[in-house]
């Protein structure tokens, strides 16, 4: 408070000695311009004056709140892309346990291919090389039929886990650019 009084006077004083210096310099018999001249700054102090002091409040509080509301948006869109990072790593997982499961069915095939194999060789010799040509050709029909199986999963999986996604991340707008694009690409074919 002391400290404010202090400001006030030392403006006031300024304030004082730069219009008494006016009205002494002034040329003219006349006191109106001197007047409306001090006036003009009396009610500009008396607005800056009431500005600060009732509108200087109000105005950081909406500050301080707009400051906290775009916070707390950010901190809303940092959560959504969390749980989006979460779900690409958990959709990355279950990628990679498929990956793990094909290959383990791959080399069970393999495994079985061989013991057909060599079975086949022992029990005839003289129908090994057709029969070895019948099991590598079972053996890979096997793994095709797998991995066809496997690409039918991924892509039921990946459309169900889409489903869930685009409605929540792609306008109206965005599906219309989509289609047309489709379309466009199609009629070139």
């Amino acid at each position: 408070m002391k400290h404010s009084a202090q400001k006030i006077g030392l403006f006031a004083g300024v304030f004082t000695l730069f219009f008494v210096a006016n009205a002494f310099a002034a040329e003219t018999a006349s006191w109106r311009p001197t007047y409306d001249f001090v006036m003009r700054w009396v009610n500009f102090g008396i607005i800056v004056l009431l500005v600060a002091k009732y509108g200087w409040g109000p105005l950081t509080r909406w500050l301080r709140g707009q400051g906290d509301e775009v916070a707390a948006q950010l901190k809303d869109m940092e959560e959504k892309k969390q749980a989006i990072l979460e779900k690409m790593t958990e959709t990355k997982d279950q990628i990679q346990q498929r990956a793990q499961y094909l290959e383990d069915l791959m080399d069970r095939t393999t495994e079985a291919a061989k013991q057909d194999k060599v079975r086949i060789v022992e029990l005839a010799k003289a129908e090994g090389a057709q029969m070895i040509q019948d099991a590598k050709h079972r053996a890979d029909n096997q793994i095709m039929e797998a991995r066809n199986n496997f690409r039918a999963d991924l892509i039921e999986e990946a459309v169900d886990l889409a489903a869930q996604k685009l409605p929540e991340i792609i306008s109206a707008e965005d599906e219309n650019r989509i289609q047309e694009n489709y379309l466009t690409k199609a009629l070139q074919q």
